[in-house]
């Protein structure tokens, strides 16, 4: 019923032919012109990110969106043992080593492309963004392991609720918020992965619309 695709970290460059086919059960005829890419979050296997996939489209489709739906699959899951992953680290890397392949396979779909990502898939898609240039149109961030002031230093607006956010990890002299909420092994990596290191907001210009509100799923 959906497009599933499957990346590992430091995969080659990905090309038409990765674009999984046409769903038979959901034909892309009868469908709109526009896509939603879901990437799931940390300790997901790959028999298991299908599952939530399929939990993520039935959602969506019964929200009311007629959208062409893929889920992206990824190693989040290395060191699983008996549905324990106890290595959230190494996973933190593959998320950042998957991102340039997010990037192409959103390129690779035509028309207008809406992405959400759960828990540690929005340091993959965040990543994308802000390293390799991807540019969806909507951008749904659900239960995200990236705060929101990576994205926007604007979002600081509650005192309360964000000074230990904006105290450890507001970006400043140059320091790159995103990376920097990551630890010190990703600190200062972002020449490996890109351009370099600056605050997120400094280089999503024409960012899309960022949104938590289930309302918007029907115009997607």
């Amino acid at each position: 019923m959906f497009r599933y695709k499957f990346v590992m970290p430091g995969a080659a460059n990905l090309s038409a032919g990765d674009v999984p086919a046409n769903p038979p059960n959901w034909p892309d005829a009868d469908r709109n012109d526009k896509h939603f890419v879901f990437a799931h979050g940390y300790n997901v296997n790959d028999t298991q990110s299908k599952g939530w996939g399929g939990e993520a489209f039935k959602r969506l489709f019964w929200s009311g969106s007629n959208a062409r739906f893929t889920a992206f699959g990824w190693y989040g899951y290395q060191g699983q043992t008996f549905g324990i992953t106890p290595d959230y680290q190494v996973n933190l890397d593959n998320a950042f080593a998957t991102a340039k392949s997010f990037k192409q396979f959103l390129d690779l779909l035509e028309g207008e492309k809406t992405v959400a990502g759960h828990s540690m898939g929005n340091v993959l898609v965040g990543s994308a963004m802000h390293d390799w240039g991807a540019r969806p149109k909507n951008y749904f961030m659900l239960n995200a392991a990236a705060a929101k002031e990576c994205y926007d230093p604007a979002e600081a607006d509650e005192p309360a609720q964000d000074a230990v956010i904006r105290k450890n990890f507001a970006p400043a002299n140059g320091t790159d918020c995103f990376r920097q909420q990551h630890g010190p092994a990703l600190t200062g990596a972002g020449s490996s992965h890109g351009e370099g290191v600056l605050p997120m907001s400094s280089k999503t210009a024409g960012r899309p619309t960022f949104t938590t509100s289930i309302h918007r799923v029907r115009k997607c």
